[in-house]
């Protein structure tokens, strides 16, 4: 698998952090992050090590669970670049007979219950 760039790993934590919903404000507070840092991220500024550790803690997420949403994300921004390059259309590229916007939300929600089984069944560190 590709490792995720600095701009996939904002958005695949913002992602999760809205998935668990937790604000922008509630993750600066739990984390110990400023708010404004957080926002930073979002404009292209780059997450400190130290940080980005800290939100992840928040989350109960690994780098390696960040690894795997941002994967997805990546995936999902091909298929529409393929739609719109090749002119197909979103049943011959999924393959599916239904709403698109339908396969989107029960495939997110699908990974999304996977990871959070994975990460209630993660031993904490105290």
């Amino acid at each position: 698998m590709l490792s995720a760039s600095e701009s996939e790993q904002v958005e695949a934590v913002l992602y999760l952090a809205k998935m668990a919903r937790l604000s922008q404000k509630v993750l600066a507070a739990a984390s110990g992050v400023n708010e404004k840092t957080i926002s930073a991220w979002k404009s292209g500024r780059k997450p400190s090590a130290r940080s980005m550790a800290k939100v992840l803690k928040v989350l109960r997420c690994t780098p390696e669970d960040i690894e795997e949403v941002a994967a997805y994300h990546r995936q999902w921004r091909e298929r529409l670049r393929q739609t719109n390059e090749l002119g197909s259309s979103i049943e011959e590229i999924t393959g599916a007979g239904r709403p698109y916007r339908e396969d989107i939300a029960r495939d997110i929600g699908h990974h999304f219950m996977q990871l959070m089984g994975l990460l209630s069944r993660a031993p904490t560190k105290h």
